[in-house]
């Protein structure tokens, strides 16, 4: 229906942008300047049909998008807390190889904050007697980079060991995960985990799989 032939009724009942929802039948206004219908702008050969087609359209693209990005930020969330959730057992699982790969670290920064200490001590006082003309000469005791290099060797030891208990975890779980999959139903069509159907071929349903799966 053109806006030419339906304006000429002088009444807005019938009208599709009405029965829609698009209009609200007149001037609205919420407080701030007045809002005109959409048919104070339409033309005469302006199809009333195909512009709430297109409106209803637009609409639908729009709720389409908002739905994904609700679904995007829920995701999201899920994979923030599922992150957190596996960071905090495994600081569990690992708490003793955690605490003792923290108190080698400590250890080995204290110990290298002291040979840089120490370092810096000689040199000052090795600088000052060169300017003196003083033949003495102080370097580091050889105990202290001995026992920055044990502490090195402790922290390696450490983080080996914590990570052997990372992958343990890892590897726990995942088994635990292959125990719940047996015993979840399989596919009546193909055989396999595809789909969860009871009735009617699955989704992944081909022939060949079919023929597979009978062979077996």
């Amino acid at each position: 229906m053109l806006w030419k032939e339906f304006r000429q009724q002088e009444s807005c009942e019938g009208c599709p942008l009405l029965e829609n929802e698009i209009c609200h039948g007149g001037w609205v206004c919420y407080g701030g300047a007045p809002i005109e219908p959409p048919c104070c702008s339409f033309d005469d050969n302006t199809d009333l049909d195909d512009y709430v087609i297109g409106n209803l359209e637009q609409q639908r693209a729009w709720e389409e998008s908002e739905d994904r990005l609700v679904r995007e930020k829920t995701k999201k969330k899920e994979r923030a807390k599922k992150a957190a959730d596996t960071r905090r057992e495994i600081r569990w699982y690992c708490r003793e190889e955690l605490y003792t790969l923290n108190r080698a670290q400590k250890a080995l920064q204290a110990q290298e904050a002291a040979e840089r200490f120490a370092s810096s001590f000689a040199e000052a006082v090795n600088f000052t007697n060169e300017m003196f003309r003083y033949k003495e000469r102080v370097q580091i005791k050889p105990e202290i980079s001995d026992k920055v290099k044990q502490l090195e060797a402790e922290v390696a030891g450490a983080k080996e060991r914590y990570d052997a208990k990372r992958k343990e975890f890892y590897a726990q779980r995942k088994a635990a995960q292959r125990e719940e999959g047996k015993d979840k139903p399989s596919c009546h069509t193909c055989g396999h985990d595809c789909a969860g159907l009871e009735d009617g071929p699955c989704r992944d349903y081909t022939p060949s799989a079919a023929q597979d799966t009978t062979t077996l």
